[in-house]
């Protein structure tokens, strides 16, 4: 037995809260439209193909994202296993959006309206929404979007048990529903809360994550909502309206081999000192499984980032994500092949800051730094999440998913 795992009670309300939280805080900057992508060499635009464009093989019209060549023509990945006729049919929760130029929406799947938020210039506001979940046919989502116009710093999406005093007041939440830490008793007893969707930092005009064939996570219904929570920035000297609309696409069973589940590796035990530079470093132990995605997240003064799988009984190390530099495109990440953590006893995710600052910089928004590390995986046995909290030394891993009742 680890002996982190005998610590588990005890830990768990100040370290097991960090699961699946992407944090707010990133650059002001806007980000280039973007419609999932890579982040490094091992990885492709979800979909299996080389970019998120270009021509058809044989010729013919360039496709245009988030559309990828296929057998000579172009394909949206996200509709890959999309019906022929609609099956789910009262499944938009929301007002439609005024301004932004929508496709319909999921036939097999759902769709989620944010009400629109204005935003003065510089202004910074957060804030949650909520809504039951819709009826739907299939509960395995395969593919997410996000459709906005600008001013959306970052936005995590989560399906939670409904609060103690009942379903929240659509489309606002109750009083703390978007907090995971308020999720901690679920989790012990292995109701542990779904990620749909969390996206790269003020996207503009959309993002997409699509999983390979064959893999999807499993929406749980009964008994939940769906909650986001959204952080809006207007880093524009004018005033906006910003719109947000999710669509999330869902598969039937039968076409579903591996259920994929979210992890993630938090580091906020570090200091960077005035005018220097430094690294922000953990290195938290693997429980095997297969990882299909990745999403890293800094901020702005983040020169390097890099993630690393150390060998299992001396074998040999592997890179699997170097970047350079902070930029604003799309940070998804999804592996041509789905990596086998198997072999490797260890993963070490390591950021490089530059601190032009006349303070020093920690864990925090607005000009302090992050250094986060979010993904999927399978089985869902293979879940976890790996911390530093300001205090350890060392990074303390869960394995959430031996909470997870057999399925």
């Amino acid at each position: 037995m680890h002996p982190e795992r005998a610590i588990l009670p005890r830990m768990a309300r100040s370290a097991l809260g960090i699961l699946l939280v992407l944090l707010a805080g990133c650059s002001s900057d806007e980000a280039a439209p973007a419609s999932g992508g890579t982040a490094g060499s091992a990885g492709t635009a979800a979909g299996g193909a080389t970019a998120a464009g270009g021509a058809p093989a044989g010729g013919g019209a360039a496709c245009v994202a988030p559309e990828m060549p296929l057998d000579g023509g172009c394909f949206d990945p996200a509709r890959r296993y999309e019906p022929e006729h609609r099956i789910d049919q009262d499944n938009v929760r929301g007002d439609a959006a005024p301004t932004l130029d929508l496709p319909e929406p999921p036939r097999s799947g759902f769709r989620l309206v944010v009400p629109p938020r204005s935003l003065g210039p510089g202004e910074e506001v957060e804030a949650c929404h909520a809504w039951p979940y819709p009826p739907m046919t299939h509960r395995n989502v395969y593919a997410a979007r996000i459709y906005t116009n600008a001013g959306l710093h970052h936005s995590n999406v989560y399906g939670v048990a409904l609060a103690p005093q009942g379903a929240s007041p659509y489309p606002g939440c109750q009083p703390g529903q978007a907090d995971v830490f308020n999720q901690i008793d679920d989790f012990l007893t292995g109701n542990v809360m779904d990620v749909l969707f969390a996206n790269s930092t003020q996207v503009r005009r959309g993002e997409t994550i699509v999983f390979p064939p064959g893999m999807a996570f499993r929406v749980v219904t009964e008994g939940r909502e769906v909650v986001t929570s959204i952080h809006w920035l207007n880093p524009s000297d004018e005033p906006l309206v910003s719109e947000v609309v999710y669509d999330f696409f869902t598969a039937p069973d039968d076409v579903i081999q591996n259920e994929l589940v979210p992890i993630v590796f938090e580091n906020r035990a570090f200091t960077i000192p005035a005018g220097a530079t430094g690294s922000i470093t953990s290195t938290c132990r693997l429980d095997g499984g297969h990882l299909v995605t990745l999403m890293p997240h800094t901020h702005t003064r983040a020169r390097e980032l890099s993630v690393d799988l150390l060998g299992a009984d001396g074998g040999p190390d592997e890179r699997i994500l170097h970047k350079q530099g902070f930029d604003t495109e799309s940070d998804i990440l999804v592996f041509d092949e789905p990596v086998a953590l198997g072999g490797f006893s260890h993963l070490r995710h390591q950021c490089v800051v530059e601190n032009d600052l006349a303070r020093d910089i920690v864990w925090g928004v607005g000009d302090m730094e992050m250094c986060t590390l979010f993904g999927y995986v399978y089985p869902p046995v293979a879940q976890q999440v790996g911390v530093l909290l300001e205090g350890m030394a060392e990074c303390l891993s869960f394995n959430v998913g031996q909470l997870r009742p057999p399925r």
